[in-house]
């Protein structure tokens, strides 16, 4: 069998290595989609999300993460969460996120911080082989609801004072 020529060779190798910076090139493009939809999600949601390793540093987050601790994303990305906070609720947290660590189990919880309510989500990313590699933390403020909640209830309570106040027979009929 006769050897292919030097030339051949040559030209063979440059065609394999223009199809490998193809496969790169798309591969690049499907990372920078990828990349783009999760900074989508990540600033489409009125929520705060940010992730963290599992030491508590900051690895990303959505700008509304950074300001509702009062920083901006650069003060925010890279930080460890737990010195935004002060000393004991810090450690109170740590806690409950090295329990999530252990149990690898969601938690959920809400909160009052500064005159508004937070419901959290907090969710460890696993690796792989099933070990707790991140945690992903989501904060919705839902200081309206609780408001209207309490609106309801006061608003419940004078009513049933009314009715157990009217000293004449009361019933209440459904037309259905």
């Amino acid at each position: 069998m006769a050897r292919k020529s030097t030339y051949e060779e040559l030209e063979q190798r440059v065609k394999e290595l223009e199809r490998k910076v193809y496969e790169l090139m798309e591969a690049e493009g499907a990372l920078r989609n990828k990349e783009e939809m999760v900074r989508a999600l990540l600033t489409a949601t009125t929520d705060s999300v940010f992730l963290t390793d599992l030491d508590g540093i900051i690895i990303a987050s959505n700008k509304l993460a950074a300001q509702r601790f009062g920083k901006n994303m650069n003060e925010f990305t890279g930080k460890c969460v737990w010195d935004f906070l002060p000393l004991e609720l810090a450690k109170t947290k740590k806690a409950h996120i090295d329990d999530l660590i252990r149990s690898g189990k969601p938690a959920y919880y809400e909160e009052e911080r500064k005159a508004h309510f937070f419901y959290y989500s907090i969710y460890p990313v696993l690796d792989a082989r099933g070990k707790v590699e991140r945690i992903a933390f989501f904060a919705r403020d839902v200081t309206k609801r609780k408001q209207a909640e309490e609106v309801l209830r006061e608003s419940e309570e004078k009513y049933r004072n009314i009715l157990e106040s009217i000293e004449d027979g009361y019933f209440e009929v459904d037309i259905a």
